[in-house]
This record gives C-alpha cells, sequence and structure tokens, in this order.
C-alpha cells in the first residue's frame, strides 16, 4: 500500500495471542511548522490496548516524521507484510517512507528515508531497575518500567514505555543547597537530595545562585534566599529543585537571612542574622517585616513545629524556643550529645533535623525538641563542606 500525504490506519492481522495486543500504525497529514518547514507526513505507531481498532492518543508510542523538500514533491508510505523473523518474531507490518524524489509514485529503494516496524503478538513487558538516592526516591528504592514491546525484541526498549512508577526504600529525602563553593563566596554551589537514613547527599543540579536558607510551602514551591551572589544579599527566591534553576520573588529589605521556615497557618518566618531579629516574609512580594528580639545572638538555624512553636539555634551548645509575636525568647533547651553549631533546621513528622556545622565537615542530625539530644545520621560528614541550607517537601 503506497500513501501520499493522506491519513490510513493500518491494524495488524492476526497473531496477537491471548496476552497479545495489535499493533497500530497511522499516517496523517502534517501542516507546514516546526516538525516539518514545507509540511509532510506524521507516522505514529503504537498498540491498540482497548482493542477498539483506532490508535488513541494515548496508545500512540512512537512518532516520525516525513518532511516534503522545498520542491513540494509528495511523501510516500509503503506497508508491507513482515515475515515472522528478527523484526518481527510473529509476523507483522513494515512501513517504509520518504520523498518521492522522481515524482513516479512510486516509493523506490533508493528514496526510502526510514521505516519501522509494527508487530503482530505484541505483548506487556515489566522492567526493573535500580534508582539511586535523589528527587524520585528520596533514599533510593527500585524504578518499575512498563510498556508495550512494539518491535518484538523481548525486551523494554525506551520509546516502548508507557509508565512509570518507584517502590522506595523507608525513609524519604530531604533537600539540601550549598550557601556557595567557598566561604562566604558568590559563586552559586549545588542542590541535594539527602537520605534521611544515611544522611548522604546525592547532587541533583547545579544551582544558578548562591543559597543560604530553604523552605517549601504547602504547595510545594521551594523558597530560598540569597547570600549576595547573582541577586542581591537577602533576596527572596523561588527554587526549581530539579534544575537549580533560582528565580527572584523580590527584595527582603534584610540582609543576611540564615533560617527560614512556614508556619502551618502559611506565615513565612525568618531570621535576620545582622539585627538578630526574627522578622515574617510575604512570600508574594519577598518584602520582609522585622519583629525584633532581645535575643543577642547570631543564630543560624530556624524551624516552626506543627504545633507553631519556633525553634531558633541562639549557638551550639542550645536552642530556643520564640514568641512569634514579640520574638523573645520563650525557654532555653541545652544540647547534648553531638555538640556543634547548627547551621539549618527544618521539622518532619514532629522530628527536628539540622545541618551541623563541625571542625571537619557537615553532617545531617536529628534533634530531640523537648529534651535537646543532638545525633549524627549515618555515620556523619555525608554533605558538602558548604551546605547551609535544609527543607523537606511537605
Amino acid at each position: 500500500m503506497v500513501v501520499a500525504m493522506s491519513a490510513f490506519a493500518l491494524a495488524n492481522c492476526g497473531g496477537d495471542g491471548a496476552d497479545g495486543v495489535n499493533g497500530l500504525v497511522s499516517a496523517t497529514v502534517e501542516e507546514a511548522g516546526a516538525n516539518c518547514p514545507n509540511g509532510g507526513i506524521s507516522i505514529e505507531t503504537g498498540s491498540d490496548t482497548n482493542g477498539n481498532g483506532a490508535l488513541d492518543a494515548d496508545e500512540v508510542l512512537q512518532t516520525e516524521f516525513v518532511c516534503s523538500g522545498s520542491e513540494g514533491l509528495p511523501n510516500l508510505v509503503v506497508t508491507t507484510a513482515e515475515p515472522p523473523g528478527v523484526n518481527c518474531p510473529q509476523g507483522g507490518q513494515r512501513v517504509e517512507f520518504g520523498i518521492d524524489d522522481n515524482a513516479n509514485g512510486v516509493l523506490d529503494i533508493a528514496e526510502v528515508d526510514g521505516s519501522t516496524f509494527v508487530c503482530d503478538g505484541l505483548v506487556s513487558l515489566v522492567a526493573q531497575s535500580n534508582e539511586p538516592d535523589g528527587l524520585n526516591c528520596g533514599t533510593g528504592g527500585t524504578r518499575i518500567d512498563t510498556g508495550i514491546d512494539l518491535n518484538g525484541s523481548g525486551e523494554l526498549d525506551t520509546f516502548e514505555i508507557t509508565d512509570t512508577d518507584f517502590v522506595c526504600n523507608a525513609g524519604f529525602g530531604l533537600i539540601v543547597a550549598d550557601a556557595s563553593t567557598g566561604n562566604f563566596g558568590s559563586t552559586p554551589g549545588n542542590i541535594y537530595s539527602v537520605n534521611s537514613q544515611t544522611g548522604v547527599a546525592t547532587i541533583i543540579a547545579p544551582l544558578t545562585d548562591t543559597v543560604t536558607a530553604l523552605a517549601f510551602d504547602a504547595n510545594g514551591t521551594l523558597f530560598g534566599t540569597t547570600r549576595g551572589g547573582v541577586n542581591p544579599e537577602g533576596e527572596i527566591v523561588t527554587i526549581d529543585v530539579a534544575t537549580g534553576t533560582i528565580t527572584p520573588v523580590g527584595p527582603s529589605g534584610l540582609n543576611l537571612l540564615p533560617d527560614i521556615s512556614f508556619a502551618p497557618d502559611g506565615t513565612l518566618f525568618a531570621w535576620t542574622e545582622n539585627n538578630d531579629d526574627l522578622a515574617t516574609i510575604d512570600p508574594a512580594t519577598g518584602v520582609a517585616t522585622v519583629i525584633a528580639s532581645p535575643i543577642n545572638s547570631a543564630g543560624s538555624g530556624l524551624a516552626v513545629a506543627d504545633d507553631g512553636t519556633i525553634f531558633f539555634t541562639a549557638n551550639g551548645s542550645s536552642f530556643q524556643t520564640v514568641d512569634p509575636s514579640s520574638g523573645a525568647s520563650l525557654s532555653t533547651i541545652a544540647m547534648s550529645g553531638s555538640i556543634a553549631p547548627i547551621n539549618a533546621m527544618t521539622f518532619v513528622d514532629g522530628v527536628l533535623y539540622g545541618i551541623q556545622k563541625a571542625a571537619v565537615g557537615r553532617s545531617l542530625v536529628t534533634i530531640d525538641p523537648s529534651t535537646g539530644a543532638v545525633t549524627i545520621v549515618g555515620a556523619g560528614g555525608g554533605l558538602s563542606d558548604n551546605a547551609d541550607a535544609l527543607a523537606v517537601p511537605q
């Protein structure tokens, strides 16, 4: 069968078997545009998973284009029976396509620009592979791909995958960002996923600016503050976790903001290190409103618990609960166990996590908010030497 710029659909005949499905191919006119500057044919292949004899949009597994040349020569598509063999174990259809360069209405061998196979007896395939620590599974796990063996190879090729699921190991991933690549430097670092069970960080992407604080809102948007790299110091930004791209929201009007945290009611709190004050930030504009605080300490970590209690690390040996209306200290809790400055904090299901800055290396730790006991997660030292911001997706 030869088709010149017309639409058709071909269902494979026979051999689909009890657990197989028919393959379908559809060729339609492709108007002039990004895919074909002078127009052409769009060839879609897939599997008739719902058995209605038509190649529906959600059944398309592969699309190829046969584009017309500037001379306006017609495109041709030829389908021929493919006997059982290497290309299709149970037989099927071979689809060849190209431009009719000599305008004789026949797709000659020299005019074939490409070909594909739509095989009979297509079967569903499942492929499992290891999924490392990262965005899909913060603690690693298994990736499960499913699809239809369109080319009959017995293997699930990338273009045949129709669905992907993940079965993740126990725990979750925390998001950590570098302040910079050097001490108080202006060169952006990276954004990481950190395994909550081992404390080991895996790079997700390079950041496009320096970051000193992170916090997810209830909608999953990651907010941050900058330390004076690409954007001015104290700029409120949003961050694309997958790419590390930073988008400015607006200037806070303050200088260094070492940590930020959303309260259950959506209020975004911040601590300004230069003035030792508690502040709130408008997530829509970035503008900060200083609440003030009599606490005279250049603290670094700030986290709001599920009940709205604000926790603040005043130094490396204790932390305080803070009055949200005045910034005054309500209580002081001495730390025990692993004692060192805490650069950032965040709550996860009632557990307070932090980034601990030791003499050598930085580690993920848990902090008991009632006793102050600090415990290093895993072997310790799993974070970069510049890790300075911490958050967990809601």
